[in-house]
């Protein structure tokens, strides 16, 4: 029994000067029952078998204490197209129609309401689906470069160019409320662009 106790007494010296002084049984399990509680470090195996999987993209935002230009840009596309794609697919024409004081079509028949929620139910679903179903952003930064590129023209459009956009009479602001959303499409399409290039 002592010399099945010496070996891993080595690796404690404390314990192996009382090994060496342990002349009963009792004091033997003593010694046994010291070197069993013992606290020692984990192998890089163990480390590596017991730590959660990490991907690469979620290993740089946790060495850079933050989120990158991906998620920054994923985050702008959901604050903003989900609050308008829920509205949308609830009452297009209450909540931006002509009658509303945030009217960003002063002309809008049933068509248009039909056209809104189909459009405001995409908008939903495709930009809250990093965190609905797990869709990779690096993924979804890509699909989205073409659409903020085309929607920038698009906008451009509708605030200088389409006559039924406003400014409506009962305007909470006196003028053209797609005027708001060029800065916010600039911005997203600037961010979006810096994360598909890297």
């Amino acid at each position: 029994l002592m010399a099945l106790l010496v070996a891993p007494a080595a690796a404690h010296p404390k314990s192996a000067a009382w090994l060496s002084r342990a002349t009963t049984t009792k004091e033997v399990k003593k010694v046994k029952s010291a070197l069993d509680l013992a606290p020692r470090s984990k192998s890089a195996s163990e480390v590596t078998a017991t730590a959660p999987a990490v991907s690469t993209h979620q290993a740089a935002l946790m060495l850079r204490g933050g989120a990158d230009a991906t998620e920054m840009t994923c985050i702008g596309m959901a604050a903003i197209y989900s609050f308008f794609g829920v509205t949308l697919a609830a009452n297009p024409s209450w909540f931006w129609g002509p009658k509303s004081i945030f009217s960003y079509w002063t002309e809008m028949d049933e068509s248009g309401v039909w056209f809104g929620r189909c459009v405001g139910i995409w908008m939903a679903a495709v930009t809250t689906s990093p965190w609905t179903v797990g869709m990779d952003m690096a993924s979804l930064i890509k699909i989205y470069l073409p659409l903020n590129a085309v929607l920038m023209v698009l906008f451009l459009q509708a605030a200088f160019s389409l006559k039924t956009t406003g400014p409506a009479p009962q305007n909470v602001l006196p003028f053209n409320m797609w005027y708001t959303q060029l800065p916010i499409a600039a911005g997203l399409l600037a961010l979006n662009a810096k994360a598909v290039m890297g």
